[in-house]
């Protein structure tokens, strides 16, 4: 039976024609359908010109399937085709963008991306910018506060892009242009472990980049990691840095449904690290639980009332793992992105307008940066991060190292 820990499940699967126009794309779609079950889901193809039926008989050979016939994909016309016809097949209104946000997370789209795999998210006053390795956009976690329900407002479904031909293009061409061994975030547009145990992608792009003398940096919510292999024996240890977004039980529980819960993180995490994987994990959006309850009812609380208990605890608990870094960082959003939430806590008039973005008072973040960094340097000693909040000055030197997108070397 499916609970709020599991991810919503996939019940809708669109594939586009453009995975069969090359043999290698092919072949990872067919083991992507043969894996994805779909006897017992809704599946539709779009069918682009001039890229001939191979897919359509791949998708035939697993279970029935319906065609859309559409001329391109340009304005985001393939997603707005694959909502309407899914919607109409289930009689299911989409009257607002949480019923379209609520619906796209059962959606799978095979997608095969034509610009490239990798970007640069270009360094400004909060971030000294990384490179992205965009693998797919949204995800099937629930998490109340997702800024990727602003990003991805216009194409609010899962995606996944399965024609690694192209970014094993992309990986030639930028090894040739640059300098390798960059590190590449595969965390920024969705979650790369998400769709792991329905695809099995995330070895074939491991080894792409291991081949290119790059790195990844995979950020995830998940604990898919039952197929990843042990790195010393491939290895591997220096091509995949494994990074858990995490946060206390509590916190978990109330603002971050449909993820893996903290303790099986934690397990996914120690499974890694015993497999000879490097490991960082990123505590964010830090959110103690009865302060955001008493800023919510337009309380303000003393410092020393905050409860972060459970976040000693957490931290404790990634001490026994041995992390190279641990990253901070506070619940931050442009504007618009309030537009999106539906939480009830999480409102605008809690938080204070902070350059770009609404964020906690600088007081309330201060506190949290230097009791919790005081605390992970006292016990852990490992590298430490602030993520995206410049504005804040603590007097140790590991929140001035590179952040959790960046490399630092090995310890």
């Amino acid at each position: 039976m499916k609970t709020l820990s599991d991810p919503y499940p996939i019940q809708y699967v669109a594939v586009d024609s453009h995975l069969g126009t090359k043999a290698y794309d092919l072949n990872i779609v067919e083991d992507s359908l043969e894996s994805l079950n779909l006897s017992k889901k809704r599946v539709l193809l779009l069918q682009f010109p001039k890229t001939g039926n191979s897919v359509k008989e791949a998708l035939e050979r697993e279970a029935e399937c319906e065609i859309i016939e559409l001329i391109d994909k340009s304005n985001s016309y393939d997603i707005k085709s694959i909502f309407t016809h899914f919607a109409t097949l289930e009689e299911c209104p989409l009257d607002t963008i949480h019923d379209k946000i609520q619906f796209g997370k059962r959606i799978l789209y095979l997608d095969a991306v034509s610009s490239s795999f990798i970007r640069r998210f270009q360094s400004n006053q909060e971030c000294p910018g990384f490179w992205n390795m965009a693998l797919g956009t949204y995800c099937r976690h629930g998490c109340s506060y997702c800024f990727l329900n602003l990003t991805m407002r216009i194409r609010p479904l899962c995606v996944e892009h399965l024609n690694l031909s192209r970014l094993k293009k992309n990986l030639r061409y930028f090894s040739r242009k640059r300098q390798p061994n960059i590190l590449f975030n595969t965390g920024e547009t969705s979650d790369p472990l998400d769709n792991e145990p329905d695809l099995h992608l995330w070895n074939k792009i491991v080894e792409l980049v291991r081949a290119s003398g790059n790195q990844l940096l995979c950020l995830t919510k998940s604990d898919h990691t039952e197929s990843i292999p042990d790195a010393e024996g491939r290895n591997l240890t220096d091509t995949v840095i494994y990074s858990w977004s995490i946060n206390p039980i509590a916190v978990v529980d109330r603002y971050e449904p449909h993820t893996a819960p903290t303790k099986a993180r934690l397990q996914a995490a120690k499974h890694l690290k015993e497999l000879g994987y490097r490991i960082r994990f990123r505590i964010d959006p830090i959110m103690p639980v009865n302060l955001m309850n008493s800023l919510s009812e337009g309380k303000s609380i003393p410092l020393t009332d905050i409860d972060l208990e459970s976040y000693f605890t957490l931290i404790d608990k990634l001490a026994l793992i041995e992390p190279e870094m641990i990253t901070f960082g506070t619940f931050r959003a442009l504007p618009a992105l309030f537009n999106f939430l539906s939480d009830k806590i999480i409102k605008k008039d809690i938080f204070v307008k902070d350059g770009k973005r609404f964020r906690l008072p600088q007081a309330y973040r201060h506190f949290l940066y230097e009791k919790l960094g005081m605390y992970t340097q006292d016990l852990i000693g490992c590298n430490i991060a602030i993520c995206k909040d410049p504005t804040i000055d603590l007097p140790f030197t590991t929140f001035k190292v590179p952040c959790q997108c960046m490399k630092i070397n090995k310890k």
